[in-house]
């Protein structure tokens, strides 16, 4: 057998990436960047009265990062959250490299009778999507199991084993991330009772 095997040898643009390693230097730039924002905004949500949402959640946000979600690295940030089991409130701000950035409002189990399923149906954001799909985990914007919030009605709703509220972004819109995560927060808080 030929030593040199075309299945195994590095393509041109292959090697040229595994001998230069300033790429491992610009993602830990831009993954302490996402980490420092997602910081600002749990800041800034500890500073928000949420008077509707259970005390457990109010603890310290936590941010988690990863190497593999369709292949590619992501940060997450919950704050404020609250996992137990199937019982989880928790908003989950995203960011999928490549992908997209999302903030999304998480309920399942007890917590679902806490949803004011009309104050859902009042909310104006021509944005928001809603998570129709079975599995719980889906945070990249699949439009065969994210629909639009309007095309959803309340018996639909409240027919899901889990409340997955969304709205995303591209990565390119990342300046913007801050602003539109505190208000997707401010405004989908009302809907816990």
């Amino acid at each position: 057998m030929d030593h040199k095997d075309s299945k195994f040898d590095f393509s041109p643009s292959e090697l040229e990436m595994v001998c230069d390693k300033s790429f491992f230097f610009k993602k830990g730039q831009v993954l302490s960047k996402i980490k420092s924002q997602y910081t600002r905004i749990e800041e800034a949500i500890h500073k928000i009265d949420f008077p509707s949402l259970p005390f457990e959640m109010l603890t310290r946000g936590k941010i988690s990062q990863g190497e593999n979600y369709l292949g590619a690295p992501w940060v997450v940030l919950d704050a404020p959250a609250f996992f137990s089991g199937k019982d989880i409130l928790a908003f989950r701000h995203i960011f999928l490299w490549g992908l997209n950035i999302s903030t999304t409002l998480h309920v399942s189990g007890k917590y679902l009778d806490k949803v004011d399923f009309e104050a859902v149906l009042e909310l104006t954001n021509p944005e928001l999507m809603i998570l129709t799909g079975e599995d719980p985990f889906i945070h990249h914007k699949d439009l065969s199991v994210y629909k639009p919030i309007r095309e959803l009605s309340i018996e639909e709703m409240k027919g899901l084993k889990h409340l997955r509220i969304s709205i995303f972004s591209d990565p390119n819109e990342w300046s913007e991330n801050f602003e539109k995560s505190m208000r997707f927060t401010k405004e989908l808080q009302k809907i816990i009772i």
